[in-house]
């Protein structure tokens, strides 16, 4: 969905996107406040929801850090989106061979420590969304077809967030009942745990296995 769309879904909630059967002006009562609010509610559920229910996976290789010796090991810049490590995390492609790397030292947010290597280091995490406002040029209102970040089936409960919040001054039971929407939804999103595959290293002699 676009920003324009959930907006418009959320107003039509509050029975605020028409009066008579015309589209209501900003200038009308509280409309141009609500117009307002609505982008930074918007980039509050979609952290909401890239914070538990429906995480963002994604990959990047890491690039090494120039800086002193660290013990031996290297020193690589986590990714600027970074929000967790996904399981299985550090990946190393060497030699033409691939292996999960479980002896890592997290720094920081922005640092890593790994035992040295020539190949290729990926890291597999989840990522904060994009604001609603990134595909605008962090305008103060975003463009009606800026493309929310998520899974699309993440999008409609953003919606009841929006307009629940946008009521919360007004009238607690309509809030109220927004908000159950809201958290109905959010459990509904929680997907099916996916098993990780990675082959482990044989130190008895058996051989590796998958």
């Amino acid at each position: 969905m676009t920003y324009g769309q959930v907006r418009d879904a959320a107003l039509k909630l509050l029975h605020q996107y028409s009066l008579g059967d015309e589209i209501i002006s900003r200038t009308y009562n509280d409309q141009g406040d609500y117009l307002r609010r609505i982008p930074e509610l918007v980039d509050d559920a979609m952290w909401i929801i890239a914070s538990g229910p429906r995480r963002i996976h994604a990959a990047k290789c890491l690039s090494r850090v120039r800086s002193r010796d660290c013990g031996g090991m290297m020193c690589l810049a986590l990714p600027e989106d970074l929000l967790d490590i996904a399981p299985g995390g550090v990946l190393v492609l060497e030699a033409g061979e691939s292996r999960y790397e479980s002896g890592y030292v997290r720094l920081n947010d922005r640092r890593i420590l790994l035992p040295r290597t020539e190949g290729e280091v990926w890291l597999e995490y989840y990522r904060r969304p994009r604001s609603c406002r990134d595909d605008c040029g962090n305008a103060a209102e975003p463009c009606d077809g800026a493309e929310l970040d998520n899974a699309p089936e993440t999008h409609r409960a953003i919606a009841y967030y929006v307009a629940a919040h946008l009521v919360l001054q007004d009238d607690e039971t309509v809030f109220l009942a927004l908000m159950k929407e809201w958290r109905d939804l959010l459990r509904r999103m929680v997907g099916v745990p996916q098993p990780h595959r990675a082959v482990v290293r044989d130190v008895y002699g058996w051989g590796d296995w998958a």
